[in-house]
């Protein structure tokens, strides 16, 4: 007859497969939610550099002289993709802005593609004209 003894120095294949789906269960859903955070932080990343790239186009051409001020300009950003299109416009008839005298509308709009899906936003500011530079235009 064939004597099995219980060995207790180790676990039994089931126990330890057992175990195995046990703590597979239990960090799936945490590894799911740190994959996920790290995607976030990649997307908040681009679109804080974006945001930037914006402002910086933007003051870029708040502070050239009237003479040289374009009144549109382009720009392509490879890291993050983007492009950036900045215009300078009257204020419309319909706003309540066009009240005050020698205000224009600054604006960047960022365009950019996102998980097959265009974005974009826009970036905008006020300037006021100088009597000076008005007078400059007219002549």
């Amino acid at each position: 007859m064939i004597n099995f003894k219980n060995n207790s120095n180790g676990f039994t294949l089931t126990e330890v497969l057992i175990a195995l789906f046990v703590i597979g269960t239990a960090l799936s859903p945490i590894l799911i939610l740190q994959g996920r955070s790290v995607l976030s932080t990649g997307v908040a990343s681009n679109s804080w550099s974006r945001f930037i790239a914006a402002y910086q186009f933007l003051i870029d051409h708040a502070f050239v002289p009237s003479e040289k001020k374009e009144k549109s300009a382009n720009k392509k950003l490879t890291a993050p993709l983007a492009a950036l299109r900045y215009e300078e416009r009257d204020i419309p008839e319909a706003s309540a802005l066009k009240k005050i005298p020698r205000l224009a509308l600054e604006q960047v709009t960022v365009d950019w593609q996102e998980r097959k899906k265009r974005k974009n936003y826009r970036l905008i500011s006020f300037s006021f004209i100088s009597e000076e530079e008005t007078h400059e235009n007219k002549s």
